[in-house]
């Protein structure tokens, strides 16, 4: 079933959303008199109060992004260090073997430059599997133990960055969705109360009438 699309319900931007709402929360509490006759008390416009501060701790989407990005970043990085660890090992094939070699060919690396993330985790790990098979006869060009465990964690923690990356990207859009739908609860208990107000003092003082008014 196809996702529905969560839209805002205002033009206002989040920071002007913010600002209105506390300085016509000021406002309710000047004419708390006239409100409650309205059915506003005070635990309702302390509850509006919570709501714009709720409203304004979720992390704006700039920030989101910026920490993605370092997800990201890292995550390239990591990925660099595979291709560099892979390129070691492959040095120690070609030179005992050539890149001609049916045994050269068996690690599966002609590729290596173009891969995409999935692939090249599985193509490191691979590069371990078949490097420990071939150990005995690459140990006169240099191929170790100890260089075939590195290669397996460097893999293990650029899978580590490719899951933290994908959690980023889902967090980013549930942050989205959850800003989207308080932003929406917020503005229109904003307009219900500068509805009430409006009713208020449409008639006595058109001074306050404005108060109730966006400009």
């Amino acid at each position: 079933m196809r996702k529905t699309l969560i839209k805002r319900n205002y033009i206002l931007s989040d920071t002007d959303l913010i600002a209105t709402s506390k300085e016509k929360s000021s406002l309710l509490k000047r004419d708390a008199v006239e409100f409650s006759e309205f059915g506003v008390d005070a635990t309702e416009i302390a509850a509006f109060d919570t709501e714009i501060e709720d409203f304004s701790d979720i992390p704006q989407d700039h920030i989101v992004v910026a920490l993605q990005m370092g997800t990201t970043d890292l995550k390239n990085d990591k990925a660099e260090e595979v291709r560099v660890a892979i390129r070691s090992v492959m040095a120690r094939v070609q030179l005992r073997y050539g890149v001609n070699s049916a045994v050269y060919k068996k690690f599966g690396t002609e590729k290596l430059a173009q891969l995409g993330d999935a692939d090249l985790y599985l193509l490191g790990k691979t590069v371990a599997f078949i490097g420990r098979e071939y150990l005995t006869e690459l140990s006169g060009q240099g191929l170790t133990v100890a260089i075939l465990d590195e290669l397996e964690a460097i893999c293990s923690a650029f899978e580590k960055m490719l899951i933290n990356q994908k959690v980023a990207i889902g967090n980013r859009t549930i942050l989205q969705e959850n800003r989207i739908l308080s932003g929406n609860a917020l503005y229109k208990k904003l307009m219900n109360f500068l509805n009430i107000g409006l009713r208020i003092w449409e008639t006595t003082s058109e001074a306050k009438a404005n108060d109730y008014t966006i400009d």
